[in-house]
């Protein structure tokens, strides 16, 4: 397959996005991968720029480090997280900038502590997830709500 540019750059030029975008989909047989290519991910033959890769279903889509030590949960880091809310003594409702796809998705939390042998158990509802939030809880041992020191939590799936 021959190539032929799309443009001749010259030194100090400012490129845009669509002009990138433009020369990657010339250069490249199989062109940029489609939210609907990542979301059935099974091209083989296409690249994948950073703002489709959460589309594909093994990526992971959102997640969220909160420091709960105190009555308020401040967020540590995070991505595609809005906001957290602490509902009551160990339960916090976490809210996705964007969407998930659907309520199907699978969620992994962490709930950590600073005591050896006060371990933080943690769960999230399903019965309260939706495809805007997902609510988890901390139990102790004896399986009383109690608040983690810090805790993460993950979503998996594509988001809409």
């Amino acid at each position: 397959m021959a190539i032929s540019r799309v443009k001749t750059w010259i030194a100090a030029e400012t490129l845009t996005a669509s002009d990138l975008n433009a020369e990657f989909d010339n250069v490249t047989s199989g062109g940029r991968a489609t939210q609907a290519e990542m979301e059935a991910a099974a091209a083989t033959d296409r690249f994948v720029t950073a703002g489709r890769q959460h589309f594909h279903p093994g990526h992971l889509n959102a997640w969220i480090e909160v420091s709960a030590a105190d009555a308020t949960p401040g967020i540590s880091d995070s991505y595609n997280v809005s906001s957290v809310v602490a509902d009551q003594t160990g339960e916090f409702t976490v809210n996705w900038d964007t969407n998930f796809a659907g309520t199907a998705y699978g969620v992994v939390a962490t709930g950590a502590h600073d005591t050896p042998g006060n371990a933080r158990i943690a769960m999230y509802d399903n019965s309260a997830q939706t495809a805007a939030l997902v609510t988890v809880q901390f139990v102790n041992a004896s399986g009383s709500l109690v608040d983690p020191n810090d805790f993460t939590v993950m979503g998996l799936r594509s988001t809409a």
